[in-house]
């Protein structure tokens, strides 16, 4: 978490948004998780659904998508 906190605060200026997704369905516990983690960057919830969509298979996993939508 500190790399990709000093990433968003480093880049953010640029045009960089990083976006953490927790696709755990027990939401409760996410937002446990991840205020001890302490992230500087929104957390979106939902389920599993966009680990399914980019074929994620590891967790953390990173997907990145460019200003024109390109993965």
């Amino acid at each position: 978490m500190p790399k990709l906190n000093e990433m968003h605060e480093k880049y953010a200026k640029k045009g960089l948004v990083l976006i953490g997704v927790h696709s755990d369905p027990k939401t409760a516990e996410g937002k446990k998780s991840v205020a001890e983690t302490g992230a500087k960057y929104p957390i979106a919830y939902d389920g599993g659904a966009l680990m399914k969509a980019f074929n994620c298979d590891s967790f953390p996993d990173y997907v990145i998508i460019d200003k024109k939508g390109i993965v």
